[in-house]
């Protein structure tokens, strides 16, 4: 299917598509505007040059959006980090919700995929794959004593989840215990600041319990499941969320082809440096 076929099969479910609700502040339309190129099997979302380019996406909802999707043949979506955080959030939903994989379009990092070849890479990924489930095992009387403490503390959802951005600039949610009060909106937690201290309760919203998790970084013990899925290593460059890896300046993204870790090789060379 060639571009044309894409604005044809727009055209079609325009004729039926209705509008519906957004989760994320009501918004009525996926802003801001944006061209789609179909290449190669990979759908290019990226913010239009001019409003002669902008596709008629950009004024439909995001129910429009989803059976769009499923008439498009692209399994891989690359998006445009110009477009913002809720944008390319919703359209991570929303390539979630047809099953298709989602990436950030980042610089190439040099000397990346020459290092990801070596034969050491593989095994550490592995034997991270076989660590993580073995804790999962063995943590999971821990796991289960969490889930009830936060059940009844704040009635709600267990965990929570924020897309960040992974190897190459593929985004992924990464997984936590939910530390804040059950009645917020899942765009709160998408977009709040993605680098709190963690030994901080600076947040309203978290809650006695949320704080305590934070102190000792229980919240962060469901993230042994994205290092199961190959999402996350134990050590490795730090995770940013969306909202932080947007603000980043082309030459810092280069960081985001990294494999992010559960402890920033960042944060354990400060502390190391911290302890002389």
């Amino acid at each position: 299917m060639q571009n044309s076929e894409l604005n044809l099969a727009l055209r079609v479910l325009d004729g039926y598509s209705s509008a519906s609700p957004l989760k994320y502040g009501q918004i009525e339309s996926i802003s801001p505007n944006y061209e789609v190129k179909l290449r190669q099997g990979q759908l290019l979302v990226k913010l239009a040059s001019s409003q002669d380019r902008s596709s008629l996406l950009s004024s439909r909802d995001r129910q429009f959006l989803t059976e769009w999707l499923q008439y498009c043949p692209a399994r891989l979506v690359r998006i445009d980090p110009a477009l913002g955080a809720i944008a390319i959030q919703l359209w991570a939903d929303v390539c979630k919700q047809t099953e298709k994989v989602t990436f950030l379009r980042i610089p190439p990092a040099q000397g990346l995929r020459k290092h990801q070849h070596r034969f050491s890479w593989w095994v550490k990924r592995i034997v991270d794959r076989v660590i993580a489930i073995v804790l999962l095992l063995t943590l999971s009387p821990v796991f289960l004593g969490l889930s009830l403490l936060i059940y009844f503390d704040s009635p709600g959802r267990i965990f929570s989840y924020q897309w960040c951005v992974g190897e190459r600039g593929k985004l992924f949610q990464r997984i936590e215990f939910r530390t804040t009060a059950s009645n917020l909106t899942t765009q709160h937690h998408q977009t709040t600041n993605d680098r709190q201290d963690p030994d901080k309760c600076n947040d309203l919203h978290v809650t006695r319990l949320g704080c305590w998790m934070r102190k000792y970084s229980l919240n962060k013990l469901p993230q042994l499941l994205n290092v199961v899925r190959g999402d996350m290593s134990f050590v490795g460059s730090s995770a940013y969320g969306l909202k932080d890896a947007i603000r980043l300046a082309p030459d810092s993204q280069r960081q985001l082809n990294a494999l992010p870790g559960i402890i920033a090789l960042s944060h354990l060379n400060f502390n190391l440096w911290a302890k002389k």
